[in-house]
């Protein structure tokens, strides 16, 4: 009888120490960026375990892709005008190092190439759109508490940020 007890005592120490285990802990950061002419971009990430680095690919605005001509000038009968959609406006890159984030802002504009291929009627020069990536701002923070900021940047974005450990 005393065995048993010490054998259910045994078991139910055990597995109370092996349910009071942690799961792994989920950070959420809620990233609102709004533009000077009123767009908004949302977006969320999510990163269950803060030691890992982890560089995000750039997130950009869901806005509707702008189509800019292109022309090619070895097609088949000579010059194909062809169209590339490219986007414009906000986007950011996480980078999740150790115990910090750092949210990299980016703004995505093109170099268009419109007006000199509307010019071209004897000479062909094969040319295309630029898409461009200018990195606005870094914002850097440690990930032991929960925050939540706004940050005004240099080109006229608003950035609203909201951190939450576990």
């Amino acid at each position: 009888m005393n065995f048993r007890k010490f054998l259910f005592m045994c078991f139910f120490l055990c597995s109370g120490s092996i349910f009071a285990q942690k799961a792994p802990t989920q950070y959420t950061l809620k990233i609102e960026i709004e533009t000077p002419e009123g767009w908004q971009f949302h977006t969320q990430q999510i990163f269950s375990d803060p030691k890992l680095d982890i560089d995000s690919k750039p997130l950009s605005a869901q806005t509707s892709p702008k189509k800019y001509q292109a022309i090619r000038c070895d097609g088949p009968w000579g010059a194909i005008k062809y169209t590339v959609s490219l986007s414009s406006g906000p986007g950011v890159k996480i980078l999740h190092r150790e115990d910090t984030i750092i949210i990299k802002v980016i703004e995505y504009s093109v170099d268009s190439k419109d007006q000199v291929i509307e010019t071209m009627s004897i000479q062909c020069i094969d040319t295309e759109p630029t898409q461009i990536m200018n990195s606005v701002e870094d914002v850097k923070f440690t990930i032991d508490k929960e925050i939540t900021e706004q940050v005004e940047l240099s080109n006229g974005y608003v950035l609203k940020y909201h951190f939450k450990p576990g």
